[in-house]
């Protein structure tokens, strides 16, 4: 049995002792507030489970600033835990539509930085860039390697973690490892390809979320992944 049959059991359960005539006016009116909690508990449950398993709805005001609207969409994924995969993936097609004529790898995110050699995320030039919503000390060592091995090194971290994500670079290669935020990173280049045209800027947003979900549908098994256009971009 689920855990929403077993809920809607036990309201069921509630509102027969309610109707039970021997009940008092007082212990209704407790038993009339759990029912109400366990109906609210199980709406929220149900659309939670939905929005994990259908695509990524998130949201786009053409009046905030690009760094707010990426910073918005991020804040979308976390709410349904999928800030990383969704990370990892815009960072793919922001550098897809970057540089039209390299080959930006498309690695599925469960294989992302496994043991299979991969120096990092992505590789561009001789820079190696790794995408992140929760830094670890185990990736702080990857990216020493990577400074030992010759590469330039790129950290993308969620605003939020931005500071702590600096200090620890410092900590790990002193001056050796360039930390931003994914907000500036995606925002940036978005805004300098739309030539800070509001125009440019709204279309330039959604190519950024269509190469997106292409990459993702490629090669993800998992569509939930994939971002639902906002209507302000269509």
């Amino acid at each position: 049995m689920s855990k929403y049959a077993r809920m809607t059991r036990a309201a069921a359960g509630m509102v027969k002792r309610a109707l039970n005539e021997r009940a008092s006016t007082e212990e209704r009116k407790l038993l009339a507030w759990d029912i109400a909690a366990q109906l609210v508990s199980s709406v929220a449950q149900t659309f939670l489970e939905y929005r994990k398993h259908g695509p990524i709805e998130v949201r786009y005001d053409p009046g905030l600033t690009t760094w707010a609207n990426v910073h918005q969409l991020i804040l979308c994924a976390n709410e349904v835990g999928k800030a990383g995969p969704v990370a990892q993936y815009l960072v793919g097609a922001k550098l897809a539509l970057r540089f039209p004529d390299s080959e930006v790898s498309n690695e599925r995110f469960s294989a992302a930085d496994a043991p299979s050699g991969r120096l990092g995320d992505f590789a561009v030039g001789d820079t190696v860039i790794h995408v992140t919503v929760s830094p670890t000390p185990a990736l702080y060592r990857k990216c020493e390697r990577n400074i030992a091995e010759g590469s330039r090194v790129y950290l993308l971290v969620p605003d939020t973690f931005l500071l702590g994500a600096r200090q620890n670079a410092e900590g790990a290669a002193a001056g050796k490892i360039a930390v931003e935020s994914l907000e500036s990173f995606l925002s940036q280049n978005l805004e300098e390809m739309s030539c800070f045209s509001k125009d440019k800027r709204i279309s330039g947003f959604r190519r950024l979320l269509e190469t997106y979900n292409a990459r993702v549908d490629a090669i993800e098994t998992d569509k939930s992944l994939m971002i639902e256009i906002p209507r302000a971009l269509v």
